[in-house]
């Protein structure tokens, strides 16, 4: 595949295009373009799928069998894993074809599927970042009543996220007629868009998308921010609404800054025409955007399940006391104590000590739990105290 038709693929790049054209040669290899940044950054990836595959699992298995309530929310954001995944294998591809380095230095078939890895990596992301905003969206008509303006407003963002999505989606699909001209670059191509000739339309193009975008991402955030004011908001619940608010937050850094790499570069035409050199940094700030959204999009879904068992992690003990009125004669209620000590799943017994008479009753238990000393007896009154070791498993019911 040669990326200039008429050219053989091995031929480099130096012998078509005008050296001195190239003015940025001896500039200092920019952080995102370096080799151990470019493997990191190859690892990190492969982290982060990993991480957004575990997070939608999670959410999916909370909706199917725990909610047992599916909806649209949780297809876009399968729909989002997919194409999301799909740019990012797109964007590690596109590395030993180019990215990162001078376009001058590249042969044409290097050239060539550089431009195809792009091609797959814009389209997937146009997808992606549309996918995610619906699933988002959607969630909120869930949570919000209808007539309330949030729902309202979920639905009107809704409409025109659709329509910005189908836009940019249909011009990062067909870039050029036919498709393949976008990598093979004849001298008669027609291009428009993400594959125009103009620097001016390209710019316009790559920067409406992504101011759109940001524009989205605001609008979206600032939708649930009023549940941050409303009284009936607990403690723990602010705080859980203000981290996911923080994470949404930082989508929206990441989308103004590679809004801000790509006015710097002019969508990798500035100060040379040298894309392989220049685009790195915004393709990676595009992938770190999506991955942060779906993470986003899925935590509230499944942490009101997860949050109970991280919980009991922490937890050394747990007492349960409970209280018995009994209007039995005291051997019926010494049988019916004895009957009803152990808890399912618990084989511990209870024996009393040996004491003098008195109001005073001690209990242990066969494994070794100290004896607990109770306050003065009341005639048809038991309590009893269940105390729970999560980290020995012991279980032993104590007569107060």
């Amino acid at each position: 595949m040669a990326a200039t038709s008429g050219y053989d693929e091995n031929e480099p790049m130096l012998d078509i295009l005008d050296p001195s054209d190239y003015d940025n040669l001896n500039d200092p290899i920019p952080w995102s373009n370096k080799k151990p940044t470019i493997m990191g950054l190859t690892i990190t990836f492969l982290l982060l799928q990993i991480l957004s595959w575990s997070f939608v699992c999670f959410r999916l298995w909370v909706r199917f069998r725990i909610v047992r309530s599916p909806w649209w929310d949780d297809l876009f954001v399968v729909l989002y894993l997919i194409t999301g995944t799909l740019g990012s294998v797109a964007l590690l591809i596109s590395i030993p074809f180019g990215a990162g380095q001078h376009l001058l230095y590249l042969t044409v078939g290097q050239a060539g599927r550089y431009l195809v890895s792009f091609y797959i990596f814009n389209a997937s992301l146009n997808l992606a970042a549309t996918f995610i905003k619906l699933s988002l969206l959607c969630q909120y008509l869930r949570v919000f009543e209808k007539g309330t303006w949030p729902h309202r407003m979920s639905k009107v963002t809704i409409v025109l996220v659709s329509l910005w999505g189908l836009a940019y989606t249909m011009l990062a699909f067909i870039p050029c007629w036919p498709v393949a001209d976008y990598w093979y670059s004849p001298p008669d191509a027609k291009c428009w868009a993400y594959g125009a000739w103009s620097t001016e339309e390209l710019m316009g193009t790559f920067y409406s998308h992504t101011a759109l975008n940001m524009v989205f991402d605001i609008v979206i955030l600032t939708i649930p921010f009023h549940l941050y004011f409303k009284p009936c908001m607990t403690l723990k619940m602010r705080i859980g609404l203000l981290a996911l608010l923080l994470m949404g937050a930082l989508v929206t850094f990441l989308s103004i800054w590679r809004l801000q790499t790509l006015v710097e570069h002019k969508a990798g035409r500035y100060p040379t025409h040298d894309p392989t050199w220049y685009g790195p940094i915004s393709l990676i700030l595009a992938v770190l955007e999506c991955d942060c959204a779906s993470i986003c999009a899925s935590v509230p879904i499944f942490w009101p399940v997860l949050s109970p068992y991280l919980g009991a992690i922490f937890v050394t003990q747990e007492v349960s006391v409970e209280h018995e009125y009994r209007r039995t004669d005291e051997e019926s209620k010494v049988q019916t104590s004895s009957n009803s000590l152990p808890r399912p799943g618990s084989q511990t017994e209870l024996k009393p000590l040996e004491s003098p008479p008195t109001n005073m009753n001690y209990f242990y238990d066969d494994e070794g739990s100290a004896p607990l000393e109770s306050t003065k007896s009341h005639p048809g009154v038991h309590t009893r105290v269940r105390s729970d070791s999560m980290k020995d498993k012991k279980r032993g019911w104590t007569k107060i």
